[in-house]
């Protein structure tokens, strides 16, 4: 069953062509499933054809290392994705393919790779890759020209990627196309021929693969004056946010040395400012590509979200089902029992006898509801509080009595079950808290003297008592 896939192809010049042992070597940007399942293939085919002619120029990938990929045992080149190797771009492009909603939905209905590992497919063990018969051997650098679309095994539509310096015919020649489908005429709407106007970027005339190392506007400065304008460029640009009256004194020297140089050299001058224009135009691309980079990562990255909060596909459990923040796993049965318990699903335990140095010790117990007889003496004592105890019968106080009769004897006589060490915290706590109430009292008590003494009716009656004393003892 053929596949929907996106590829990238090599400039037929590349060694890489020769090697390989596929029908048609090629890099796989973006695995679309089931051709047959696809349903709007037209739309597909023109936003790919706007992506390429708009976000892509040609480019080459640089190669990381060879190695055998999958259960095929497919011997593969492997990108890099470090900076500046290529691999930005390529995703840039891959997040741009996937703004489209129709590559979109295909996309996400095919199983993928957890993440996009840029390969070449060079042979397997049954066909494996041509030998590399030059004198030295090895890929280290792929260039690539083409972006195609593949609804068939090898064959589909390609899309010639823009050059420096010319526009680009989004369109295959006829006998490639004749090629590549297999003699199988395609609607002329998915292979119309379009061309957009390109901005010329870099150096007319320049070719891939090929550097220049001096630009035009300079080229007839000498080599000197250029170095030395390259690297004061580049110390002025890291230090220009410094300038000014409160600069350091270091920063201060390279400024005047600049100024200085440039007054006395024009030559210098003019090399400078292209230095610093470039400086600042790769700067200000290289924020203008992260800030795209990150709005296109949020955007995937809120989509797949509401995805997920739609559909709760994807979710999986960890950890221990049903625990709670804050609760270690050793305690959480404890606390899932006690939970149960609460809501009345937990049944009643089972009670342990244990005889030990001939005394029996008990555990267990917990989970038995109160019983039937201390539900009725509760009852009877909410309604006597409630409506006073004349709305009981005797029979009624008399019950409601003999509960908390008992109840309290029985209290009273597990005293004697405590432990030792129970004992002598409770004894400990009631002499303390006697001789405290004590202490209070006394306390209490002559403060309330005092206060009575200082009176003014305590001087009064204090003075008839010394009279009364005074005549008693005269008589």
């Amino acid at each position: 069953m053929p596949n929907l896939v996106i590829v990238a192809l090599p400039a037929e010049d590349d060694i890489v062509n020769k090697i390989s042992s596929e029908k048609i070597a090629h890099m796989t940007l973006l695995f679309l499933g089931d051709a047959s399942k696809v349903p709007n293939l037209a739309p597909i085919l023109d936003f790919v054809r706007h992506a390429t002619n708009i976000s892509l120029s040609r480019f080459g990938m640089e190669v990381d290392h060879r190695g055998v990929l999958g259960v095929d045992q497919a011997d593969c080149l492997f990108f890099s994705k470090s900076k500046w190797s290529g691999f930005d771009e390529v995703n840039e492009f891959r997040s741009n393919l996937l703004k489209q909603t129709d590559i979109r939905n295909a996309y996400d209905s095919t199983a993928q790779f957890p993440e996009f590992i840029p390969h070449m497919t060079l042979g397997y063990p049954e066909a494996p890759a041509n030998p590399d018969t030059r004198d030295y051997p090895g890929i280290h650098y792929v260039s690539f020209d083409r972006v195609a679309v593949w609804n068939q095994e090898f064959s589909g539509i390609e899309f010639p990627l823009k050059a420096y310096d010319s526009s680009v015919d989004v369109a295959m020649s006829s006998s490639s196309r004749k090629e590549r489908q297999g003699g199988e005429n395609i609607p002329e709407s998915l292979i119309e021929i379009g061309s957009d106007f390109l901005s010329h970027h870099g150096i007319k005339g320049m070719k891939w693969g090929l550097r220049k190392n001096v630009h035009p506007d300079i080229a007839h400065i000498p080599s000197g004056t250029r170095r030395a304008a390259k690297s004061d460029a580049a110390e002025h640009t890291r230090a220009a946010m410094f300038f000014g009256e409160g600069a350091g004194t270091r920063r201060k020297l390279i400024k005047a040395r600049v100024e200085a140089r440039k007054k006395k050299d024009p030559l210098y001058a003019q090399a400078f400012d292209h230095f610093v224009k470039q400086t600042n135009m790769d700067k200000r691309a290289s924020q203008a590509r992260r800030e795209r980079r990150r709005k296109d990562n949020s955007k995937i990255a809120g989509r797949l979200l509401k995805d997920v909060l739609l559909t709760q596909s994807g979710l999986e459990h960890h950890g221990v089902k049903g625990m709670k923040w804050g609760v270690r796993r050793e305690n959480l049965g404890a606390v899932r029992t006690i939970a149960r318990r609460k809501a009345g699903l937990a049944g009643p335990q089972e009670i342990m006898i244990k005889d030990k140095r001939k005394k029996i010790k008990t555990s267990g117990g917990q989970g038995h509801p109160a019983h039937e007889d201390a539900v009725t003496a509760r009852t009877l004592g909410q309604r006597g509080k409630a409506s006073g105890l004349k709305s009981l019968s005797n029979r009624e106080l008399e019950q409601y009595a003999k509960r908390l009769q008992l109840e309290a004897n029985v209290n009273r006589l597990n005293y004697g079950e405590k432990s030792t060490g129970k004992k002598f915290v409770a004894d400990l706590l009631n002499k303390n808290g006697k001789a405290a109430l004590t202490s209070g009292t006394e306390q209490a008590a002559s403060a309330g003297a005092k206060k009575a003494i200082n009176s003014k009716l305590g001087r009064r009656v204090a003075k008839k008592a010394a009279t009364i004393a005074t005549a008693a003892a005269l008589a």
